[in-house]
């Protein structure tokens, strides 16, 4: 019986060093990550966040103004043209009696 109570004997210690040793790294690691997350200034990170966000934004609708200028000049150089062809005297245009 003396061995058979060494062997759980030492499979117990070796259960606990090991469960020991887990729960060592991860008390490490999250109180680096704590102690990492505590360092950080927040209101820095906040600030790039809304840089970011802000050029995002502009990017955005400066897209959407250069296409309405494009629509926009695409409609006048039609206008340009039939009016072009309008003085030349290719195009009749209808008046109302």
């Amino acid at each position: 019986m003396n061995d058979q109570t060494n062997t759980v004997v030492e499979a117990a210690a070796s259960t606990a060093a090991a469960t020991a040793t887990k729960f060592s790294y991860g008390y490490v690691v999250g109180g680096g990550l704590i102690g990492i997350v505590g360092k950080i200034d927040w209101a820095v990170v906040i600030s790039i966040l809304i840089g970011v966000a802000t050029y995002l934004t502009n990017l955005y609708f400066k897209r959407r103004d250069e296409k309405r200028a494009d629509e926009i000049h695409e409609l006048r150089k039609k206008q340009y043209e039939e009016t072009k062809k309008r003085l030349k005297g290719d195009i009749d245009v209808e008046r109302p009696d």
